[in-house]
C-alpha cells in the first residue's frame, strides 16, 4: 500500500511544481472511504475495518472531523469481536505548508460491538455500547481541486471493564489507513 501511495506521489510531482492553487483554507470539505487494519494491543488479534470520514475545514488550522469504522473481521480465527461498528467525532489541529497538511486530534465516540462467545460473561454473544476516545494523527496531500492523498494512524482506547466485569476489558487498537480521498471547497476563494 505505502508502494502504491510513493508512485502516486511520484506521478502527480511534476504538476504540483507549477500548481499555485492552495485548496486547504475555510470551508473545505474532505472525505473518503478505505479499509483499515488495526493491531489489538491489549488482546491477541488483528481486525480488518471500513473506514469512511467526513471532515470540514473553519479554517486552514482546525477542522471537526466524523468518522465511523466497521469492523469487516478478525485475521485470525480468534478475534475478539463477533460485530462491531465504532464511530468518534472531534476537533483536529493543523499544520500546512501549501498543499500538505499534518493533523492531530482527539475523537470521543461510541463502540457498538458483540464479543465472539467466550469473551462474554454467559457464554452468548451480547450487543454492548461501549464509550471509546481516539487519537488520531496523520498527513494528506491535496493534488487536486477534487482529489488528496491522505495516511492516518489511530489510536482508540476501549474498556470494556463495565459490561463485563471477569474478562480482561482493555480492547485497546493501533489503526492504520491510506488512500485517495476526495475534497471540495464549499466556500469560494476571495
Amino acid at each position: 500500500m505505502v508502494k502504491i501511495l510513493i508512485v502516486i506521489c511520484c506521478i502527480f510531482s511534476a504538476n504540483t511544481q507549477a500548481q499555485q492553487e492552495v485548496y486547504i483554507r475555510s470551508g473545505l470539505l474532505a472525505s473518503s472511504l478505505t479499509f483499515s487494519p488495526s493491531l489489538m494491543l491489549n488482546q491477541s488479534g488483528e481486525n480488518a475495518y471500513l473506514t469512511g470520514f467526513f471532515e470540514g475545514f473553519f479554517d486552514k488550522r482546525i477542522s471537526f472531523r466524523g468518522e465511523g469504522n466497521l469492523l469487516l473481521g478478525g485475521m485470525e480465527k480468534s478475534g475478539y469481536y463477533e460485530k462491531g461498528f465504532r464511530t468518534t467525532a472531534g476537533m483536529l489541529l493543523h499544520a500546512n505548508k501549501k498543499n500538505l497538511d499534518a493533523h492531530i486530534g482527539l475523537m470521543p465516540g461510541l463502540y457498538i460491538a458483540e464479543l465472539v462467545k467466550n469473551r462474554s460473561s454467559l457464554g452468548v454473544n451480547e450487543l454492548s455500547v461501549v464509550p471509546v476516545i481516539s487519537f488520531n494523527i496523520g498527513g494528506t496531500f491535496y493534488m487536486y481541486e477534487f482529489a488528496h492523498l491522505f495516511i492516518n494512524v489511530t489510536y482508540t482506547s476501549t474498556n470494556y471493564r463495565t459490561v463485563y466485569s471477569n474478562i480482561n476489558g482493555r480492547a485497546d487498537e493501533l489503526m492504520f489507513s491510506a488512500g485517495l480521498g476526495f475534497n471540495i471547497n464549499a466556500i469560494k476563494n476571495k
